[in-house]
């Protein structure tokens, strides 16, 4: 789906699809899938002419950066995704 946006320059959306590859990665503990949504992050944010991010992005895929499992961002993530899990069930 992302690929699709990217190729259609919908890259806000792509990123939106991206970040949820990546909680989706995470939650999987698939270092691989995290490390090709970096990637593409970093493209989608290069083609928004947003240098900081492409570059943060593409410096965590190039030297293989993963999100630790005790990170913040991690347990935010999985909060988010059990909350918005707890809220489609009810």
């Amino acid at each position: 789906m992302a690929k699709s946006l990217k190729a259609l320059e919908e890259y806000d959306q792509a990123v939106v699809v991206l970040k949820r590859m990546l909680q989706l990665a995470w939650i999987d503990r698939n270092i691989t899938v995290e490390m090709r949504a970096y990637e593409m992050l970093a493209s989608c944010y290069y083609y928004k002419q947003d240098l900081l991010r492409a570059d943060y992005y593409m410096d965590r895929a190039m030297r293989g950066k993963f999100e630790v499992e005790s990170s913040k961002n991690r347990e935010l993530s999985d909060q988010n995704y059990k909350r918005k899990k707890q809220l489609m069930q009810e």
